[in-house]
């Protein structure tokens, strides 16, 4: 599973985001397990820490407020028109949580839920012009959604989004991407072929490391948690963990 270069699908990850109540912490944490570069934004910014590998975005840490109490990450979605969005949200079963507002004279941004109760932010950004094809440690290499109510979060992603949506075939766990083959962008997985006692709905973010078991042994190091042990999957190693702060994210062998 990759991401489209120059191509943009409908409902296509674009942007993600850290909330947590100690973002110094916690920029720390993936400065040193990731590479990633965190800095504080512009006095006149809404940002509050950019992080960046290289030359590329990556999203950005915030602190936990009243306007913001959701903790861990929030992955942003592409919308490229949000002037009925607020109905498409409800009318398919999901819940407006910050209706769109106005970022800058282009970009206008909103946070909803999906049937399930998965948090998720939504960006209409018209300078977004794709992702890179070529997992590169360090970056978010792919985005999904695990749900409980797999059939009816599938339809609210398919009807508010536009989701290009692509079962995938002989799976043992439902799994619905966004996109089709090589092409797919993200995707939604049923939660009921994932139980155990760490498994909950919502969107996780993989990132690519060079060596999963390396990593796994450089997050204990560093104060978080493995939440799945390394192993091989039909798609490659990984294993998902937390950081020290609770938040969720898998890492990705690329």
């Amino acid at each position: 599973m990759t991401e489209t270069a120059n191509k943009i699908l409908p409902g296509q990850p674009c942007w993600i985001e850290l909330y947590t109540a100690e973002p110094e912490t916690s920029a720390e944490f993936y400065r040193e397990l990731f590479g990633w570069n965190i800095e504080k934004g512009d006095p006149d910014s809404p940002l509050a820490n950019v992080m960046s590998l290289s030359e590329n975005m990556i999203g950005t840490i915030e602190p936990v407020s009243e306007e913001a109490p959701y903790l861990g990450w929030l992955v942003c979605l592409t919308m490229p028109d949000m002037s009925d969005f607020a109905d498409k949200v409800e009318a398919a079963g999901g819940d407006v949580i910050i209706a769109p507002v106005r970022v800058d004279e282009a970009m206008v941004y909103a946070v909803v839920e999906d049937p399930d109760g998965s948090r998720v932010g939504v960006l209409h950004d018209p300078t977004f012009t794709g992702s890179s094809s070529v997992p590169v440690a360090g970056m978010p290499v792919w985005y999904d959604v695990m749900s409980r109510n797999f059939e009816r979060c599938g339809a609210f992603y398919g009807d508010v989004f536009g989701w290009d949506r692509h079962p995938i075939d002989g799976d043992e766990v439902p799994y619905i991407t966004n996109g089709e083959g090589d092409n797919a962008v993200c995707g939604i997985g049923k939660m009921a072929h994932c139980e155990g006692p760490v498994a909950i709905p919502g969107w996780r973010v993989h990132i690519g490391v060079t060596n999963v078991d390396e990593a796994v042994t450089q997050v204990l190091r560093l104060g978080g948690e493995i939440l799945s042990e390394a192993a091989d999957t039909p798609w490659g190693r990984m294993a998902e963990a937390a950081d020290p702060h609770g938040a969720r994210f898998v890492l990705f062998q690329v």
